[in-house]
């Protein structure tokens, strides 16, 4: 991940952003009959919480507030 560039340039994580929906981590909790990974809420906090504490707040934040809002 590119890790604080956001936060420097006060910049939208385009990159951090496209790495997780590679990963398949922008459908988390989204089920399985619909295309995600059919994870439960807490799976998915503690993935934000992960992106937040060791790679880039800011893209803890959009992924958080992305999959929350489902």
């Amino acid at each position: 991940m590119f890790q604080l560039i956001s936060d420097q340039h006060y910049e939208f994580p385009y990159k951090n952003m496209e790495a997780l929906a590679s990963q398949g981590l922008l459908g988390l909790i989204i089920p399985k009959e619909y295309g995600g990974l059919g994870q439960n809420h807490v799976c998915m906090a503690m993935v934000v919480e992960t992106i937040a504490r060791y790679g880039c707040p800011s893209t803890a934040m959009v992924c958080g507030e992305y999959s929350f809002q489902r």
